[in-house]
């Protein structure tokens, strides 16, 4: 049901069912969705939205600004596309309160990650065992302890991500390594222990730092026999 008066549109929408699947999870709503658009503003009743490792409450208005809270518990795959990597599961729980204008939008919140793991491309060995707890304050989100395990060792990092529009823009991130084992070729690998800065844009982050070589190997297959013929 809607009317159009000049450029503002009045409208009533009443959704009994809503199913969407996004990277493997479905998600459909545990009660009726009753949206009201009056002089092109945006007016919803709570919605709760639940699916495998997901149960998540939807709340507020958009008009000139946002005013949106969610709340709730959800699986991570849906977040693959956000973070652009090869694979992500897990769980977080979260509050997150989305405000201020349409133009610039500003966050507060927070997030607790729970048990994850990350899959940047399938030639890098996985992170696992994440455990994370960050906050959203204005444009910037705080990562205020994460740790986990990779390729043997361990990894903890900290630091803030800035947002525009509620993008990551700029990074501001360090972090430590702790007996890692990195395979340089199938011959040669070693254990590093260092400490890491990530620092730039989204897009072409700068990363630097330091590495200590605990121990390493390399080995080559010898001729003895063609040694001994060359003395």
């Amino acid at each position: 049901i809607g009317s159009i008066n000049g450029e503002k549109i009045d409208a009533q929408f009443n959704l009994n069912r809503i199913f969407t699947r996004l990277y493997g999870i479905g998600l459909t709503n545990k009660n009726p969705l009753n949206i009201t658009i009056k002089n092109g503003n945006l007016y919803f009743n709570p919605v709760t939205f639940i699916g495998q490792s997901t149960e998540l409450t939807i709340k507020g208005k958009i008009t000139e600004y946002f005013d949106i809270l969610i709340e709730g518990s959800t699986d991570l795959r849906p977040f693959k596309a956000l973070f652009k990597v090869d694979d992500i599961k897990g769980r977080a729980s979260m509050q997150v309160y989305i405000y201020e204008n349409r133009k610039n939008p500003e966050i507060a919140g927070g997030v607790d990650i729970n048990n994850a793991s990350i899959t940047l491309r399938k030639d890098i060995p996985s992170l696992s065992n994440i455990n994370a707890t960050m906050s959203f304050n204005e444009d910037r989100v705080v990562i205020k302890k994460a740790y986990g395990n990779f390729s043997e060792g361990t990894v903890q990092l900290e630091g803030t991500a800035y947002l525009e529009k509620l993008a990551i823009k700029h990074l501001s991130l360090s972090g430590k390594i702790s007996q890692v084992r990195w395979i340089f070729t199938p011959k040669c690998w070693a254990y590093m222990d260092g400490q890491f800065y990530l620092t730039g844009s989204y897009y072409s982050p700068l990363l630097s730092g330091h590495l200590n070589i605990q121990k390493g190997v390399y080995t080559e297959k010898i001729e003895w026999t063609h040694l001994a013929l060359k003395s």
